[in-house]
């Protein structure tokens, strides 16, 4: 249990000497324990906190797709993320990959008592309270990622970089592609339309 304890510490405050270390041991079922407690609970905290939504009757099928939804997204994440780090050059392992990714989530679980301090808040200040503190989350868990796929591939900075934004590229192609051949039939079929 305190290695558990001191692995959880580490990978928050001392992010790159632990994921190197993850190359010979991967503790993926705390990772999936990690990553479980850090969705369910922010989203348990915010339900309570906004009964006035009248909610509670979707409550469990609104954590049941939150869940599945990041534990897939978290699969493919991996998949997606060792994929694209071994063909730029990297060595390393997906279940190491997928463990540190899993512990990344750890500062979601900071949102619990920041959600907290914003119900002693009131109206505008409230929101820019919980939007400044998701941002900062949402950057410390990315920079997590950042020293977990650089340090198990053992790549660059800014290959890790490139790794981890391609995927958010490839969709942004892909939904350009899609408007431009919406664009494109929309305007050969009013073409048509009018000869």
């Amino acid at each position: 249990m305190q290695s558990n304890l001191v692995l959880i510490y580490d990978v928050v405050f001392r992010p790159r000497q632990v994921f190197q270390s993850f190359s010979r041991a991967a503790p993926w079922r705390l990772a999936l324990g990690v990553f479980i407690l850090s969705t369910t609970l922010p989203s348990l905290v915010f339900f309570a906190g906004a009964q006035h939504l009248m909610l509670e009757h979707f409550m469990g099928l609104i954590l049941f797709v939150e869940l599945a939804g990041s534990l897939v997204f978290w699969v493919l994440g991996t998949g997606v993320y060792h994929f694209i780090a071994e063909i730029s050059g990297g060595e390393g392992r997906a279940v190491s990959l997928f463990s540190a990714l899993g512990l990344a989530h750890l500062p979601h679980l900071a949102m619990l008592p920041l959600f907290v301090l914003a119900g002693l808040l009131s109206g505008a200040l409230q929101t820019l309270w919980l939007a400044a503190a998701a941002c900062a989350i949402w950057g410390w868990t990315w920079i997590l990622y950042y020293y977990a796929v650089k340090e198990i591939y053992q790549l660059s900075g800014s290959k890790t970089v490139l790794v981890l934004c391609a995927p958010f590229f490839a969709v942004l192609f892909m939904g350009l592609v899609i408007v431009v051949f919406f664009a494109v039939s929309v305007a050969q079929f009013s073409l048509e339309n009018y000869l």
